[in-house]
């Protein structure tokens, strides 16, 4: 019997595939399927990559496999462009991910990054000294009392030397 020199690659992301022992379970399931050139399955990626003869053998027939452990493998759609499957909920590659958590998160994150930003260029200018001699006493105690602005207004001190060796000065 000749192996056939067509070798196709899919790359199935699997639904229900927890741990370590999954994944292995599913890598025994679906190597022991005629055909099966390499399996590969990761939990972290929550996928499994199959090299496959697809003259030998079906998506269905690794699909069913994989069903045998536990697990199930995720809606796919086919790219038209290379004929290779992609969950269709994740990120198109080359696009941007349309998850809302992730949308929230690079948000909050981008607003408190320019939120540091502005801080760190308004001290450097001096413009927070400036703003608090123009502002009305109330307006920095209320931001020390609601938990805030440490600097408010008060002078500025060197820290103190701990364990400075030599005699205390008398």
């Amino acid at each position: 019997m000749s192996e056939s020199p067509r070798t196709a690659s899919i790359d199935l992301p699997i639904l229900g595939m927890d741990c370590q022992d999954e994944a292995n379970e599913i890598e025994a399931a679906v190597g022991k399927l005629a055909g099966v050139r390499e399996i590969r399955a990761t939990v972290s990626g929550a996928r499994a990559t199959v090299r496959y003869d697809p003259e030998l053998l079906t998506l269905e027939a690794i699909r069913g496999a994989i069903a045998g452990t536990g697990c199930r493998v995720a809606d796919a759609v086919i790219e038209p462009a290379t004929g290779a499957q992609r969950d269709a909920s994740a990120p198109r590659p080359g696009g941007v991910s349309r998850d809302p958590g992730q949308i929230i998160g690079w948000g909050a994150l981008g607003m408190v990054a320019a939120v540091v930003v502005a801080a760190a260029v308004g001290e450097w200018l001096g413009i927070f000294d400036q703003v608090l001699e123009r502002l009305p006493w109330w307006v920095p105690a209320l931001a020390i009392a609601a938990g805030g602005w440490h600097h408010a207004g008060l002078p500025r001190t060197a820290p103190a030397r701990v364990g400075g060796g030599g005699a205390e000065p008398s």
